[in-house]
């Protein structure tokens, strides 16, 4: 497509080159499995402190509040017994 509209190929691009595509791919593939590997070998970069830290237990809940004490009602009666 792009190769028809420049004058200077002329049509003369080769787009078939299998073994170049296959050692592109390869190289990819190698560069990317060492990026993989590099920390895998190596964890003592790691912060120590902070991987211990983030096992550690959370502290139980505390316990729940007592229940409320029971109040008495207690009925003030109007008039009593020596009132007339």
């Amino acid at each position: 497509m792009f190769e028809d509209s420049l004058i200077e190929s002329g049509g003369r691009l080769k787009t078939s080159r299998p073994a170049t595509a296959a050692f592109s791919f390869g190289l990819q593939a190698v560069i990317v499995g060492i990026m993989v590997l590099i920390p895998l070998l190596f964890t003592e970069a790691l912060p120590k402190a902070q991987l211990m830290m983030a096992l550690v237990a959370p502290p139980p809940p505390p316990p729940p509040p007592p229940p409320p004490v029971a109040v008495e009602v207690v009925e003030q009666v109007e008039g009593g017994i020596n009132q007339k």
